[in-house]
């Protein structure tokens, strides 16, 4: 069974970065519990772990997991770096240091998830080019089951790479 370790810095759903970490629980819990298994606690020991959160307490520890050739790391992203800087009320020298600091963290991760291709080819423009991008469109055609597939896909990619 593959583990997940799900890290969220605070109980609030959705960020304007990234999506809403109760939908994936509950997709987690409805359509691959047989075969996928989702933790809250950060004690547990995971291979994969699944951010929705830019904490730089987070920031660092993936950069040690790198380090340490410990686990793969992955987010949900549904905007730019850019877009998401710009949307707070700051003064624009605070907005670039925030920007700068979005990218880094992108930049640290094994795998990034978007729903839309054009996400994907900001965040490259932005400089975003280290993580491996993989697109889970929001709305599948084929409906919730086609995108839980495409999550335990992604899952075992990240599983193998841990083992390599």
């Amino acid at each position: 069974m593959l583990e997940v370790s799900i890290r969220v810095f605070s109980c609030v759903g959705k960020s304007a970065l990234y999506p809403d970490y109760h939908e994936y629980l509950q997709l987690v819990q409805r359509d691959l519990g047989r075969e996928v298994k989702a933790y809250m606690r950060e004690t547990e020991d995971t291979e994969i772990h699944q951010y929705y959160s830019l904490s730089p307490f987070y920031y660092l520890e993936i950069r040690f997991l790198k380090r340490m050739r410990a686990g793969s790391s992955v987010m949900c992203v549904s905007e730019s770096a850019e877009d998401y800087a710009e949307g707070f009320p700051l003064p624009r020298i605070f907005q670039k240091w925030i920007y700068r600091y979005v990218r880094r963290f992108l930049n640290s991760l094994d795998f990034i998830v978007v729903s839309d291709i054009r996400v994907e080819d900001k965040l490259r423009t932005e400089g975003v080019n280290l993580p491996v991008f993989y697109t889970i469109p929001e709305k599948e055609a084929e409906g919730q089951m086609a995108k839980s597939r495409l999550w335990l896909e992604l899952y075992r990619k990240m599983e193998n790479r841990c083992r390599v």
